[in-house]
C-alpha cells in the first residue's frame, strides 16, 4: 500500500512539473526568438595589435559582447570579472569573449591589453561613428560616458542578438545554457 501510495505520489508531482517545463521552454525560447529581431550589423573592430577582427571572422560561432570603458568604478569591473570567469570555463572554438571600449581616449590599447586581453578576453574599438551606430542597433540610450547600460550580449556570427544579459550576474552556468538551447536548436 505504502509502495502505491508513493508512486502515485511521484506521478502526481510529474504531472505538475511537466506545464511548468513546458511553459519555462517556450517563454526561453520566446526569448531567443525575440532577442534575435535586434541584430549589431556588421561589427568589425580594431584590436590592441593594431590588426582588425569581425563577428565573421572569428573562429567561434558566438560572440559574448560588452560595451564599457576602464575608468568605470560600477558596472564595469564586475562584469569584465564575470567574463574574465567565462572565458575560462566556456571553450574558445564555442565562444569568444569581447569588450568593446566606449572610451577610446583613455582605454588605449597598452592599457586594454594590460587589463582586459590578460584576462582572457578580447578587446577591441571601434571608430566613433560605428560604436554609435552599435549603441543605436542594440538600443543602448544611454549613449553618455558615465550612463553606459550595463548589458552583455550573446551575438551570432551574422549580428543577431540571441540573448541579452542585463543588470543580473552574468554567470558561465548561464552562458552555457544559452549556448546548448542553441546548439538544440541548430
Amino acid at each position: 500500500m505504502k509502495h502505491h501510495l508513493k508512486m502515485t505520489a511521484a506521478l502526481a508531482l510529474a504531472l505538475l512539473a511537466l506545464p511548468f517545463g513546458l511553459w519555462l521552454t517556450l517563454s526561453l525560447m520566446s526569448e531567443l526568438k525575440q532577442n534575435s529581431l535586434i541584430n549589431a550589423g556588421p561589427l568589425r573592430w580594431q584590436n590592441v595589435d593594431g590588426s582588425w577582427s569581425s563577428l565573421q571572422s572569428s573562429a567561434a560561432p558566438y560572440t559574448l559582447l560588452f560595451l564599457g570603458f576602464l575608468s568605470c568604478d560600477s558596472v564595469c569591473p564586475k562584469r569584465l570579472s564575470e567574463m574574465a570567469l567565462i572565458s575560462r570555463n566556456t571553450d574558445a572554438e564555442q565562444l569568444q569573449v569581447l569588450f568593446i571600449t566606449i572610451d577610446a581616449t583613455r582605454d588605449t590599447a597598452g592599457i586594454r591589453r594590460q587589463l582586459v586581453d590578460a584576462l582572457g578576453i578580447r578587446s577591441g574599438l571601434l571608430e566613433p561613428q560605428a560604436l554609435r551606430a552599435l549603441r543605436s542597433r542594440l538600443h543602448d540610450r544611454n549613449q553618455e560616458l558615465s550612463r553606459h547600460s550595463p548589458r552583455t550580449y550573446l551575438l551570432a556570427r551574422d549580428g543577431r542578438v540571441l540573448a541579452i544579459f542585463q543588470g543580473e550576474a552574468l554567470s558561465a552556468h548561464a552562458v552555457q545554457k544559452h549556448l546548448s538551447m542553441l546548439n538544440a536548436t541548430t
